[in-house]
């Protein structure tokens, strides 16, 4: 996994952000291993890209190009969180699709 939404609590529908792995490396590389006192508002993401779960995978794709995003959060109509699509999902279509 490369990435979650991050909530401010499990009762919140909307995401505060995005924590990636990379992320979280980070974070213990910075604080010498010791991620315990750091909390994840201060590590996250807080600009999410989301789209909804009927979104184009060519619009999304088109998009993460331009901007150079690494995921993009997936939402369904009542705005709940219900997946994160990421680059590496993208080329897998992408290969799927050329191999047909």
């Amino acid at each position: 996994m490369n990435g979650a939404p991050a909530k401010r609590s499990l009762d919140e529908l909307s995401s505060l952000g995005l924590v990636s792995d990379r992320d979280l490396k980070l974070v213990e590389a910075v604080d010498g291993g010791k991620a315990e006192g750091v909390k994840l508002a201060e590590v996250c993401v807080g600009e999410v890209y989301s789209v909804k779960q009927d979104a184009l995978v060519a619009e999304v794709a088109g998009r993460m190009a331009d901007d150079t995003l690494g995921s993009a959060v997936v939402e369904d109509d009542r705005g709940h969180v219900i997946g994160i699509v990421t680059a590496v999902d993208l080329c897998r279509v992408l290969s799927t699709m050329l191999k047909a």
